[in-house]
């Protein structure tokens, strides 16, 4: 039986994009056909072929974490020495005080003219005090109210504001710079004096103050130098109290 080829009939068209995976078993299973037919021709034994899975693509490595290297150590470096530098300047000293030498000749010639001659000379303390004596003065109040410390020193600054809308000007003054310093005269020569006001116990402590405290019972008055005193008891009395606070204002009104 003879086969006719006809020429009108046509093959089956392939597809047109075979990918390479398909390529390489279709070659691979030609190249079976042709040893399986070569050894039945021969007698010989079949070539050892590599295994399919051969052929797959190997697997993708797994990444491998890299630690990063520990950072240096830091490098210590030593300080330079420092080097003791002779200095050729010649060192400074204070000088002595000078010396005093006694001159007759000069002393007799003052005598002579009756001007006093001073061997020493004299000290500028007084100076300094009657220089400053100007602040002391300034701000001195009319009515200065004489206190230390601060207990019981909010009751007498009202005492003082009272005295300021009513009278004259009047604030708290404190003994401590005064004492220490001993300004006590400059402090009583303020010609805008007019009266003090001061707890006993505050002048009984100010040992500077006391020579220039003057009490006269006869006439039932009190001065401090040249302006009028007025002593008032322990302020803890007016807070234990407040009925004596009217009295205590009458006794500051009638002493004004």
């Amino acid at each position: 039986m003879s086969i006719s080829h006809n020429p009108g009939l046509k093959r089956p068209i392939a597809s047109r994009s075979i990918d390479s995976y398909t390529k390489v078993m279709i070659s691979e299973y030609q190249k079976l056909v042709r040893d399986t037919l070569l050894f039945l021709k021969q007698g010989k034994p079949l070539p050892k072929k590599k295994l399919i899975q051969e052929l797959l693509p190997p697997p993708k490595p797994q990444p491998v974490k890299v630690e990063a290297p520990p950072p240096p150590e830091p490098k210590i470096i030593p300080k330079p020495e420092k080097k003791e530098v002779k200095s050729s300047a010649i060192p400074l000293n204070k000088p002595n005080p000078p010396t005093y030498f006694p001159n007759p000749k000069m002393k007799e010639l003052f005598e002579s003219l009756s001007c006093p001659y001073l061997e020493q000379i004299p000290k500028d303390t007084i100076a300094k005090r009657i220089k400053e004596s100007w602040k002391q003065t300034q701000f001195t109040p009319d009515i200065p109210i004489l206190y230390s410390g601060k207990q019981y020193r909010p009751f007498l600054e009202n005492i003082a504001k009272a005295i300021t809308v009513r009278f004259a000007p009047s604030h708290v003054v404190d003994i401590g710079p005064l004492e220490q310093q001993q300004k006590w005269d400059l402090f009583l020569k303020a010609k805008n004096l007019k009266l003090i006001i001061a707890p006993d116990f505050i002048l009984w402590g100010a040992k500077h103050l006391m020579p220039y405290y003057k009490e006269y019972p006869q006439e039932k008055k009190r001065f401090i130098g040249h302006v009028p005193l007025l002593l008032l008891p322990d302020p803890s009395l007016y807070l234990k109290d407040p009925s004596l606070k009217r009295s205590l204002w009458n006794v500051i009104c009638n002493s004004l």
